[in-house]
């Protein structure tokens, strides 16, 4: 008997140790860094003095833009019209944009509906009765020094914008308008 209870007591925690089983999985999650963009310099074509009432006008504007660097005037080109050099006058300056992007994914980025570097054909910005603008950049973008980007993670990049202003006949005054860009992941 007692020999019988000596083997119960002995196989009982063998009996239950063999009734369990465990397992283990990974845990795991990809994530992705924000696509952030800002403007940090509004496009200006300056002033602008008409040769005539009776003709309209263009100002053609490109920029470059280097890595780490603000973006330069490329090319300016008056048809029609110059530039005023009254007292006063300021002169023309491209829009400056900054994006910052997880590395590891490519982006598209849009100027009023059109994708670049393909180009920006008939993407014309509003600006007031008689005055349009057809956008024009210097992508593909560069690296940029504003934002402090993570190494193998964040890149940061940075571009230019210009564009031919066209001016109707018999059009004066100050005219704006808004030039969207818009970054996203592809």
């Amino acid at each position: 008997m007692r020999s019988l209870l000596v083997l119960a007591l002995v196989a009982a925690p063998m009996m239950a140790a063999g009734n369990t089983s465990s397992a283990t999985a990974k845990s795991y999650v990809n994530i992705v860094a924000p696509v952030f963009v800002e403007s940090t310099q509004d496009l200006s074509f300056g002033t602008v003095l008409m040769d005539s009432y009776t003709a309209g006008g263009t100002v053609a504007l490109t920029t470059d833009t280097k890595a780490g660097m603000d973006p330069t005037i490329k090319s300016l080109n008056y048809a029609g019209c110059s530039a005023a050099t009254m007292s006063g006058s300021k002169g023309p300056v491209p829009a400056f944009f900054h994006f910052k992007k997880d590395s590891r994914f490519d982006v598209n980025v849009t100027v009023e509906g059109k994708v670049n570097p393909v180009g920006l054909t008939g993407a014309t910005v509003a600006m007031g009765v008689g005055v349009s603008l057809n956008p024009w950049t210097d992508l593909p973008a560069d690296a940029c020094g504003l934002f402090n980007p993570l190494p193998n993670m964040v890149e940061a990049w940075h571009f230019g914008v210009g564009g031919t202003l066209t001016i109707a006949p018999n059009t004066f005054g100050e005219k704006s308008g808004d030039i969207h860009v818009t970054v996203a992941y592809k």
